[in-house]
């Protein structure tokens, strides 16, 4: 199937869902949702609690906006995951407004001895992923979430295998150098 009859079909999806067909939408949500999950969780980097959590508000957005899904952009997978990053973004940012307040009011508060550092480690690395430009994130996510390879990566971006390769070496610094900052700031 060619790219148009892609984008035909796309089309006829959004239409049957827009006039309210349920089978339409549990097809979309079924193709779409191993795509969306595996983002979210690369995006939260492994926090099971972030993880669900934006998934359950991703697809609350993504049902209440439906309307606004353009087929001839992309897939229905595709769109849901921008939506996801706004969602990862906007988490983040609220569990380190509730842990400012909740340290403004009770001071700090020593961790339990059986806490893992792990935690942080996870929740600093979503940080990270949510503030690296999106052309980094998404370098990053194609090399170690996907498994691509750079001769791979370079074809569908219609660069140079040297171009891909200094892409992922400043993503990953960039990654590396906003990683400590916040470890830094939080540790």
């Amino acid at each position: 199937m060619g790219e148009g009859d892609r984008l035909i079909q796309r089309r006829r999806w959004h239409a049957a869902v827009l006039a309210g067909d349920d089978d339409a939408w549990r097809d979309g949500y079924d193709q779409a949702y191993d795509a969306v999950r595996a983002f979210i969780a690369w995006r939260c980097a492994g926090c099971a609690d972030l993880i669900d959590d934006v998934e359950q508000e991703t697809w609350m957005t993504a049902v209440r906006r439906i309307g606004d899904y353009d087929p001839g952009r992309g897939t229905l997978a595709v769109w849901i995951c921008g939506i996801a990053a706004h969602v990862v973004r906007n988490a983040l940012r609220a569990r380190r407004r509730r842990s400012a307040r909740v340290s403004a009011l009770v001071g700090e508060c020593p961790e339990p001895p059986d806490a893992p550092a792990e935690n942080d480690r996870a929740e600093w690395t979503a940080r990270t992923l949510a503030e690296l430009p999106d052309h980094y994130e998404q370098a990053l996510r194609d090399k170690y979430l996907h498994g691509r390879s750079v001769a791979a990566m370079a074809e569908d971006r219609g660069e140079s295998l040297k171009a891909v390769e200094s892409l992922l070496t400043r993503a990953r610094d960039a990654f590396r150098q906003t990683y400590q900052r916040l470890s830094a700031a939080d540790g």
